[in-house]
């Protein structure tokens, strides 16, 4: 199925172009999410009339990117994460973690508009975002490790009341044939 794009979409194409996609990637996604318009005659004939106003939005979208941009330049994102004894971070930081920390800071990205490599250790990074318009930009994350000291393991008391499972398993064994035997001689 052949469709106008109505805006960027990163694995497919720019905004006013008509590509061919799958119908119900089309009819699901695309059009409902008004990211797309079917591609017929009627379409195409007022694609021309569209190209023009299509690319008043980008120059739009690219001057409003670029100031953005300028402004992102300047930010720095802390994050603070725990790390062990030898100062190995628990887990890393995901893509929905810098975005909500971008949210923090008044700037809505989808995850998606964040590349990054698998973040493991603290210090210094480097953050790509991809703004509308094809303008990108580096920001700065800051990850500060909080270390944790290795607790010490507490002994375990055994009394009488507590038994190990080894210890039941053994006298649940010993006790059914006792009851095999008492239920036998019942029936005779």
């Amino acid at each position: 199925m052949r469709v106008i794009l109505k805006k960027d979409l990163v694995n497919l194409g720019k905004i006013g172009e008509v590509v061919q996609v799958k119908p119900g990637y089309a009819r699901n996604y695309l059009i409902p999410r008004n990211l797309a318009s079917t591609a017929d005659s009627k379409n195409v004939k007022a694609l021309g009339h569209q190209k023009r106003i299509v690319d008043g939005i980008k120059k739009k979208a690219r001057v409003e990117s670029e100031s953005v941009a300028e402004k992102l330049k300047a930010v720095t994102i802390k994050i603070e994460r725990r790390a062990n004894e030898s100062g190995k971070m628990f887990g890393s930081i995901t893509l929905s973690d810098l975005s909500s920390e971008f949210v923090k800071l008044g700037y809505n990205f989808h995850r998606r508009d964040i590349e990054v490599e698998a973040i493991k250790e603290g210090g210094e990074h480097a953050i790509k975002v991809r703004l509308p318009g094809d303008v990108f930009v580096n920001v700065k994350l800051l990850v500060s490790l909080e270390l944790e000291k290795a607790k010490p393991e507490k002994k375990k008391k055994v009394t009488k009341a507590t038994k190990t499972s080894e210890e039941e398993g053994a006298s649940e064994s010993l006790a059914a044939p006792q009851e095999a035997s008492a239920a036998e001689t019942s029936e005779e």
